[in-house]
C-alpha cells in the first residue's frame, strides 16, 4: 500500500515538475520487478511523466519479462513514447 501511493505522489510529481522526481527514480525503476500488477503499471507511468529516454531499457525489459499482456504493452508503449 506504501509504494503504491509513494508511486502515486511521484507520478503526480513528475506530471508537474521532473526533475523533482529524477533524484529517486532509481525506487521507481526497481518498482518494475514488483509482484504486484498495480506497481508496475504505476512505475510505468511514473517513467513516462519524467520524459528521459534514459527510462527506454528498464521498460523494455519489463516489458520482455512480463507475463501480463497489459503490463507489457504498457511498458513497451512507455519506452517507445520516451524514445521519440
Amino acid at each position: 500500500v506504501l509504494r503504491g501511493a509513494a508511486l502515486d505522489s511521484l507520478g503526480a510529481i513528475a506530471r508537474e515538475t521532473p526533475s523533482i522526481v529524477d533524484p529517486v527514480a532509481d525506487a521507481v525503476v526497481a518498482c518494475l520487478d514488483a509482484d504486484v500488477r498495480v506497481l508496475k503499471a504505476r512505475a510505468i507511468q511514473t517513467l513516462g511523466f519524467l520524459e528521459d529516454d534514459q527510462y527506454t531499457d528498464a521498460l523494455r525489459d519489463a516489458a520482455a519479462t512480463a507475463t501480463d499482456e497489459e503490463i507489457a504493452t504498457f511498458a513497451d508503449e512507455t519506452a517507445a513514447f520516451l524514445e521519440r
